[in-house]
């Protein structure tokens, strides 16, 4: 997203791609932040474009969002791909 890209330091919309490419991978390690609990951030889907236009938790709380069943639910060890 263009948000990461400037946070990345490549602000310029125009040359971001090629701003991202010469970065050093360690550069773009740093996960995109959807939101936060508590001082914990988590990471999340790239918002703004035209496949998912707003935030996701934002749309819901103002009524934006589909009026259909939603299935929402996490795995007992699903972060344990991340343990050394």
């Amino acid at each position: 997203s263009i948000g990461y890209a400037a946070g990345v330091g490549c602000p310029d919309q125009a040359a971001a791609a090629e701003c991202l490419r010469a970065l050093p991978v360690n550069e773009l390690r740093t996960p995109v932040w959807f939101y936060g609990i508590g001082d914990d951030k988590l990471g999340g889907p790239v918002t703004g474009t035209a496949t998912l236009p707003a935030d996701p938790v934002t749309a819901f709380g103002e009524g934006k969002a589909a009026r259909v069943p939603v299935m929402i639910g996490t795995t007992h060890d699903e972060w344990t791909l991340f343990v050394a």
